[in-house]
């Protein structure tokens, strides 16, 4: 399977958007790049790709799936120009393209890095066909470890402020699809800004917690200046009243603890909303 998104990027000081280099080398700067990548084969990239697969594991594969190809001790690392390390990016990355049927054959020359979520076992690579935007495609055959794979990288871009501000992160919505197809199964919002998702996710509650607060205001206006306004009203409204702000006091602590716990969660266990409806069901990987 893999994940696709596409980021809109922010201009620099000098109103500049960054270059393909600059970008190569905030993901390098992240530890997302193959620290031997002159070393790095196609047969690498395809031992990544098949030790995903948990048919396909074993103590070889493994071994072969390693970021890091065995040099002999004490032997230097050569140093790449961007233009060579992009040029092995291309080639690599043509490895990949056979499990994508969605990108247009024009993208395949349109490779500007490289590299892997390691944890995860993650492979992953940047096109990029203006100077405005950049795609970032994600492959591995399990969904949990895509999912968890993805949001790294958003963890990532948001780290380095790479988004464009006319873009928010809000805005960019990520596309899950079946392997070997082009049918999107699932769909990916990004979160950002947990406040805003509160209101959106749980309505009732926020609703029920802010309108009982602001009723609650003239009522105890009105419970507060009794001695003033007994000529104008009797008793048994005030009652009415004392009753009716404590049900609106209870009301909007409740709610209250509803909307807490629902910021809580999504704050700390969300970062991107996989729940976005699709026109397909998953048949598979």
């Amino acid at each position: 399977m893999r994940a696709v998104f596409t980021i809109e990027l922010a201009k620099n000081e000098a109103g500049h958007y960054p270059t393909d280099e600059e970008i190569a080398g905030l993901m390098e700067g992240l530890g997302r790049g193959f620290r031997d990548l002159a070393d790095t084969t196609p047969e690498h990239i395809m031992a990544i790709l098949n030790a995903q697969s948990p048919s396909h594991k074993s103590a070889s594969s493994d071994r072969s799936a390693s970021l890091a190809p065995h040099r002999a001790p004490g032997e230097t690392r050569p140093t790449l120009s961007y233009e060579e390390r992009r040029h092995l990016y291309c080639v690599l990355a043509k490895q990949l393209f056979g499990e994508m049927p969605e990108v247009a054959a024009a993208e395949m020359n349109g490779v500007i890095f490289l590299g892997c979520v390691q944890k995860m076992q993650t492979l992953f690579f940047l096109t990029r066909m203006n100077e405005r935007e950049v795609t970032f495609r994600l492959l591995q055959r399990e969904l949990p470890r895509l999912q968890s794979s993805t949001a790294q990288i958003m963890k990532d871009l948001i780290s380095v402020g790479l988004v464009g501000a006319r873009r928010r992160f809000e805005d960019v919505e990520v596309h899950v699809y079946e392997r070997n197809y082009d049918r999107i199964v699932i769909k990916g919002r990004v979160i950002t800004n947990s406040f805003y998702e509160t209101w959106r996710d749980n309505h009732k509650d926020t609703l029920l917690f802010i309108v009982p607060l602001l009723l609650l205001s003239p009522t105890a206006f009105i419970l507060d200046h009794q001695d003033a306004l007994a000529h104008s009203m009797t008793k048994f409204w005030f009652a009415e009243l004392e009753r009716l702000s404590t049900a609106l006091l209870t009301t909007s602590i409740v709610s209250a603890l509803g909307v807490v716990q629902t910021w809580f969660q999504i704050k700390r266990m969300k970062l991107i909303d996989w729940s976005v409806k699709t026109d397909h069901h998953h048949h598979g990987k």
